[in-house]
């Protein structure tokens, strides 16, 4: 962090450090105990209504629930499917589907997963950069973001997992930016802080491409930055053996960047309408965090400081305009987290300058509480209507413990009653036939019949077809590549999207496969003999 000229009779134009300030008395209390508490209380609000309740997004939650079952079927993400999303978004509801056993928990149960395995990172980092009085709040809105079943910025009623993955990046990143700041006297540990980091920084790389760019940019700022290079240096050396190792068990890399490069085609663009109305959601966070670079500013903030605030900043607005969220840059709080500590601190040396520092925490508390009430809002209100008698159960076998509750005009309830009618429809076409049929294809936006009857999962298709967000008509996976792994492919008449996938994957549907039964909602498709589809 930037020094702070001393004061005192000869102390002109000497430099003191701010990790080197003593503090009187014994240490702060440690945040350990409270931060360990709400973790608990998270995880037992996610696990013990034994139910994932719904309001939006049923199709995106599909997703998922279908990655969990291959995973549990011994699939490998981007090795035996397709995703523009990293591994751990699959791998965490595998481990979870096959701790439990149930559909109900998978995406609850990856969630406490992560909230467990995030707590050490979160209390050696925060306990040992920041006051109490900062560290508290700051550990409860990053954990509460992690467990909240709602997409960042929507309200408290719309609730499910969709997009966990983009309130999961935005802590590992968070987190990593209060590395930004020295240790507290006393507190330093450097293997301790190099593991932190480049655990989080793993994380954000094989959870979201966008976030793990912007972890392993700060990371190589903080290589060649005096105060943070003696944690940044052995953390990179652990991402770089850690990755290697990753790459020998999993050996997905390469098809995962051609993943994301495919998507960036699509969808990599960002609108100035979109910028704009980015800007305008956050006037409030700017303005805020903009307090602070003034109060930095008044208490001898140097260079550093800025271009850190700058970094947080222009990161968190690339990455939210890559988001399908409407509010949430969470590195601008991450910012004024650091930027209050900073203050607290410089009290320490300019005490004559008193007030900055002193309403830094209460200021950040300000800041950080609306979204603490939001996210233990929705977390229970989740807790409460997955037992509740709103609870309706998806129309899929294994799903009895996934549905949907009706909570005003929380998500699109229209939408869902018709989207709920057609999975029922494909359900109880595919169990018509004898034997039942494996290895389906959904020509749609999810597959939900693999994991909702349990069927043996095809080889080779995409976690998910979303049209103009990771296919168009120029950037699509092959007919061979798509359809190749199937020896069903379920047609919807109805659907998200799909039409412009029947103007795509038709003609190859006619030729290979033969139609079996049609429905209201599905026509479905077997594939045909080899002899028979060469002809």
């Amino acid at each position: 962090m930037a020094d702070l000229r001393t004061t005192g009779p000869g102390a002109a134009g000497r430099i003191a450090p701010l990790s080197g300030i003593r503090a009187e008395g014994r240490l702060p209390a440690s945040i350990v105990v409270p931060a360990a508490a709400l973790t608990a209380v998270c995880m037992a609000a996610l696990l013990l209504p034994g139910r994932t309740a719904l309001t939006a997004y049923l199709n995106d939650v599909f997703i998922f629930l279908d990655g969990a079952w291959r995973v549990a079927e011994g699939q490998s993400p981007s090795r035996d499917f397709h995703s523009a999303l990293g591994p751990l978004n699959f791998a965490l509801p595998g481990l979870a589907l096959m701790l439990t056993g149930d559909f109900g928990l998978v995406m609850p149960g990856a969630t406490a997963i992560m909230l467990a395995a995030l707590l050490p990172a979160v209390v050696r980092i925060l306990d040992s950069r920041l006051q109490p009085g900062i560290a508290l709040p700051f550990a409860a809105f990053l954990i509460l973001i992690t467990a909240m079943p709602a997409n960042l910025g929507e309200s408290v009623g719309s609730l499910g997992f969709a997009m966990f993955y983009n309130r999961w990046g935005w802590v590992f990143l968070s987190l990593l930016l209060v590395l930004h700041l020295p240790p507290k006297p006393g507190r330093a540990a450097p293997a301790q802080d190099a593991a932190a980091a480049a655990g989080l920084i793993l994380a954000a790389v094989y959870t979201k491409a966008t976030f793990g760019v912007a972890s392993l940019a700060f990371l190589l700022l903080s290589v060649f930055d005096r105060q943070g290079r003696h944690w940044a240096r052995p953390a990179c050396a652990i991402v770089a053996a850690s990755a290697l190792v990753i790459e020998l068990v999993w050996g997905g890399s390469l098809a995962h960047i051609r993943d994301l490069q495919e998507t960036a085609r699509v969808s990599g663009g960002i609108s100035p309408d979109k910028a704009a109305g980015a800007v305008m959601r956050h006037m409030a966070d700017a303005v805020f965090l903009g307090l602070f670079a003034v109060g930095l500013m008044r208490s001898g903030g140097k260079l550093r400081d800025f271009v850190f605030l700058a970094f947080c900043t222009a990161a968190g607005f690339w990455i939210l305009l890559q988001n399908a969220q409407p509010w949430g840059i969470i590195t601008l709080h991450a910012a004024a987290a650091v930027a209050a500590e900073r203050l607290v601190r410089s009290e320490a040396v300019f005490p004559r300058r008193a007030g900055f520092g002193r309403g830094a925490p209460l200021l950040l508390a300000a800041m950080l509480l609306p979204t603490i009430l939001h996210a233990a809002g929705t977390l229970g209100l989740h807790a409460t209507m997955a037992r509740s008698d709103r609870f309706t159960p998806l129309p899929l076998p294994r799903f009895a413990h996934v549905g949907t509750v009706v909570l005003g005009r929380a998500g699109d309830p229209a939408f869902a009653d018709l989207y709920l009618r057609s999975v029922g429809d494909g359900a109880a076409l595919l169990a018509s036939v004898e034997p039942l049929p494996q290895r389906v294809t959904v020509l749609d936006f999810s597959n939900p019949f693999s994991a909702g009857l349990g069927l043996a999962p095809p080889y080779g298709d995409h976690a998910w077809l979303h049209w103009n967000r990771n296919l168009d008509a120029r950037h699509h996976p092959a007919p061979d590549a798509l359809l190749g792994g199937a020896d069903f492919v379920m047609e919807p008449k109805w659907g998200i999207n799909p039409e412009p996938l029947r103007a795509i994957y038709g003609a190859r549907l006619k030729r290979d496969f033969a139609t079996v039964r049609e429905t209201e909602f599905w026509i479905l498709h077997r594939r045909r003999p080899a002899s028979e589809a060469q002809r």
